[in-house]
């Protein structure tokens, strides 16, 4: 939403004046701006109210997703290496199965987690239905790993 007051940009600038804050696009430190417009980016900048804790129910169920299958997959893993030390590696036509696939997944669920862990600003930037669906994709990528280990398990019977 756009400032409606026509102050707003005199505003910003005196509030940034003695402040070190830094832009929300780049990381430009702010103090001593003289419009309202970063420096070095050259993005429009407002001055809002904004909440100290944002919701994160939403950011918290995408993470759920991806830490939830990246997770289960490396005890899948780490529960086949045990196995096979115990009882003898399986035969080459499992290996993929048993130790690829779920390797496979949690390394791409977990770079994934990695990767909204630092693009939260991203996240919060999206819209309503964004989120949704984010976090929708998340879980819908652990679920066809999830599928597509099962499948796989059910054709070595």
């Amino acid at each position: 939403m756009k400032p409606t007051a026509s102050g707003d940009g005199e505003d910003l600038v005196r509030y940034l004046s003695t402040r070190d804050v830094s832009c929300p696009a780049c990381g430009y430190n702010l103090r001593g701006l003289t419009a309202d417009k970063c420096p070095e980016c050259n993005q429009h900048l407002e001055l809002r109210v904004a909440l100290s804790e944002p919701r994160l129910g939403p950011y918290l169920a995408a993470m759920l997703g991806l830490l939830a299958g990246g997770g289960a997959a490396f005890v899948v893993v780490v529960g086949a290496v045990c196995i096979s030390m115990v009882q003898g590696w399986p035969r080459p036509d499992m290996t993929w199965t048993v130790f690829g696939l779920p390797s496979v997944m949690s390394v791409v669920l977990l770079v994934l987690a990695a990767w909204l862990l630092r693009s939260r600003p991203w996240f919060r930037g999206l819209s309503r239905a964004g989120r949704g669906w984010t976090i929708g994709g998340c879980w819908g990528l652990t679920a066809m790993f999830l599928a597509w280990f099962l499948i796989s398990v059910a054709h070595l019977a």
